[in-house]
């Protein structure tokens, strides 16, 4: 899909890649080695399907920016998620709805597409463009102000706040719900 990147996949991978480590350095990893070599495992067949379905797609350069990653932490939140390059965490309480490994590789091919899809950079992205336009507003407002249009420079910075909260609600969430359903598509076919 086309799309504005404002940072490199380099930078958003290095920058997971560390978050990744220092949730690591603090999470409990799973001591149930039955559940763990499940989770492990229908990530290590999705990790291939997926490889396959880049390569069946032209998209084999791609393959170089994932390094699949499956860990089972001991939490009885119900989530899972996946960091940019392919690190994958899964809370042992989501075993308690995904008792099976059909619907264990529903949720990992999900949180896969989410890497794949490259939501967190476009998020970043999408979010650094707001925050630009909303200070650009903000020091344009200042500067009526400083030119002796104190009440225009008010309504102004009033407004750029307004497009600030507005923009939040009415673009980013949205399209936030619009990459979930978009991790759902591409997880459906991963997983077939």
């Amino acid at each position: 899909r086309k799309q504005i990147l404002l940072v490199s996949d380099q930078e958003i991978f290095q920058a997971g890649l560390v978050q990744y480590k220092e949730y690591l350095n603090t999470a409990v990893i799973s001591s149930d080695q039955a559940s763990t070599d499940i989770v492990k495992g229908v990530g290590r067949k999705l990790a291939d399907a997926t490889e396959m379905y880049l390569r069946a797609s032209g998209l084999e350069h791609e393959i170089a920016n994932f390094d699949w990653e499956f860990n089972l932490i001991k939490d009885s939140q119900i989530n899972a998620f996946c960091m940019p390059g392919g690190k994958i965490v899964i809370y042992s309480g989501i075993l308690s709805i995904a008792d099976n490994e059909e619907s264990l590789a529903f949720i990992m091919g999900h949180e896969m597409s989410h890497a794949l899809l490259d939501h967190t950079r476009t998020k970043f992205s999408e979010r650094q463009r707001k925050e630009t336009l909303t200070n650009i507003a903000r020091v344009g407002a200042l500067g009526l102000s400083l030119f002796g249009l104190g009440e225009i420079g008010a309504l102004a910075f009033d407004a750029a706040n307004i497009a600030d909260i507005s923009s939040e609600y009415l673009l980013l969430q949205p399209h936030g719900r619009d990459q979930e359903l978009e991790a759902d598509k591409l997880g459906i076919t991963l997983i077939h």
